[in-house]
């Protein structure tokens, strides 16, 4: 018997953002949120100088496309008025900057399968999704979500989930985040103090009691442990008709963003991100504290670089809602939490940045071998390979130590492969004409020509040679000068003897008296 995967037809609102005459042509899926503004890590993203780096946020759900402000410089007009929040409808549209954003038009569409952002030279061996067999074990959809890293973005909201712009104890919700089967999290703000902050909203039927406990525990957890690596919480609301948790938002997308909608993450910002998540493990590890659940929807790639880490879990253990993907194999099958099994979940989030979204799981109950897939990318330093492949050891004894210890590894990689390709770029020629080459080419200049003096021939115009007559009265009247003063000098002299002495005869000195 086999399983026919189906993929069912969703829909994509298409947008025009316009500028000086040059347009530009986004889509965004229903249920998808995005940011738009100039950074490199906006999913949507414009060069006009007026847009801030982060913008503002959009998201499409059901034929209305919300956006909303995000701090920016300078604000989002609607139809002419300044707004923070506002939806749109088919034809409508917003200024940002200098820039029009026009909702131009609704396109059905197959929903593009996640595995299929990963690079061909990268992919595992193919999984035949449609004709695997059900044997009650493990399911057709299974078997393709354990070849990624990540969840795939949940799109429908919750039954009773808050609508935008309701108040949730001091917060205004703005727009929404992201989904889980736990909650939603929304960007909200401050009523009084005017900040913007991440709400996460647990669900009411989220497993009675139990989840809400497990929820409250966690936030007061990673409250305890203050690091600049890890997301601050503010505020929790245990009881009441909506039970949330005030945290600080990230300026910046999640891993799994990344993975799930690009774009692709190089591996010198993977590593950037990743030191900085073994800085906050650090910190929790010496509190004697384990993290439990590092995962690329909560490792946060910052728009001023290096990450932040969130989600610390009171009881470190793999929840219902999860598999397996980047949990350590101990933790997985007994639930042995330590802090050999963080540092395997920080190499399977390296893993997955750097191959865009596999996991070590390869969708048959197995594990991959990563080495084999990180040598087909030639760019990769093999220390670095080397590296991921002891973070992901099946055997924590092989893995390192501590975060410390990993790292001082991955520091000293970086810097060696940096220095590294310096050199290469050093000894590489510029082979385009008419182009200046890089500092460090023009010094690398002959010896000899670096000994010779350089030519007086500057911005400084020279003197004009003078002749020898001029020369001659000019030294004769400096000699005059010279002179002069010495015999004015001994007169004095002279006077101030015969005024000390006064029979001194100055004749008797020069021998002419008679």
């Amino acid at each position: 018997m086999t399983l026919l995967l189906v993929l069912h037809r969703m829909e994509v609102c298409i947008l025009t953002a316009t500028e000086q005459g040059e347009q530009q042509t986004f889509r965004l899926a229903d249920g998808e949120v995005a940011t738009f503004g100039r950074s490199s890590s906006c999913a949507f993203r414009v060069t006009d100088a007026k847009v801030s780096r982060q913008h503002c946020l959009l998201g499409y759900r059901s034929g209305t496309l919300e956006v909303s402000d995000l701090g920016s410089s300078n604000d989002l007009k609607h139809r002419g008025e300044r707004k923070a929040h506002f939806t749109l409808q088919l034809g409508d549209g917003f200024h940002a900057g200098r820039t029009y954003v026009a909702f131009v038009g609704v396109e059905s569409a197959v929903p593009r399968a996640p595995a299929e952002a990963v690079p061909a030279a990268l992919a595992p061996m193919p999984v035949e999704i449609a004709s695997l067999p059900v044997d009650g074990t493990q399911s057709a959809q299974v078997a393709e979500i354990e070849t990624l890293a990540c969840a795939p973005l949940r799109d429908e909201p919750h039954a009773d989930e808050p609508a935008i712009g309701a108040v949730i104890g001091n917060y205004q919700l703005v727009a929404v985040l992201g989904r889980s089967d736990r909650g939603t999290a929304f960007c909200a703000e401050h009523s009084q103090l005017h900040r913007r902050v991440a709400i996460k909203w647990l669900r009411k039927d989220a497993d009675g009691e139990a989840m809400a406990s497990a929820f409250l525990a966690d936030m007061r957890k990673a409250a305890v442990v203050s690091s600049p690596y890890l997301l601050s919480v503010y505020d929790i609301e245990p009881e009441g008709p909506a039970r949330y948790a005030a945290m600080e938002i990230a300026a910046g997308r999640s891993v799994a963003s990344y993975l799930q909608s690009g774009p692709r993450l190089s591996w010198e910002e993977a590593t950037t991100a990743i030191a900085d998540v073994l800085r906050a493990l650090s910190t929790l590890h010496e509190a004697q504290q384990v993290h439990g659940g590092v995962k690329p929807e909560n490792v946060f790639v910052l728009d001023r670089g290096g990450a932040k880490l969130s989600d610390v879990r009171a009881e470190p253990r793999l929840r219902p809602d999860e598999w397996a993907a980047c949990a350590a194999p101990e933790m997985s099958r007994r639930g042995v939490a330590s802090v050999r099994a963080d540092l395997y979940s920080v190499g399977a989030v390296a893993f997955a940045a750097i191959t865009g979204g596999l996991s070590m799981l390869d969708g048959r109950g197995g594990r991959i071998d990563a080495s084999k897939i990180l040598a087909n990318d030639t760019s990769l330093p093999p220390s670095l390979i080397e590296w991921i492949c002891s973070m992901v050891d099946e055997d924590p004894v092989y893995r390192p130590v501590s975060a410390e210890a990993a790292l001082t590894a991955l520091t000293t990689i970086s810097g060696s492969a940096s220095a590294s390709h310096s050199k290469i770029a050093a000894a590489t020629p510029s082979l385009s004409t008419g182009v200046p080459q890089p500092r460090f080419v023009q010094q690398a200049a002959p010896r000899e020509a670096q000994r010779q003096p350089p030519p007086r021939t500057g911005g400084q115009q020279q003197r004009p040679k003078a002749s020898p007559a001029k020369v001659f009265f000019a030294r004769l009247t400096g000699e005059m000068i010279v002179f002069t003063i010495i015999l004015a000098c001994g007169i004095a002299l002279l006077l101030l003897l015969k005024i000390k002495f006064p029979d001194f005869d100055i004749y008797r000195l020069i021998g002419r008296d008679k």
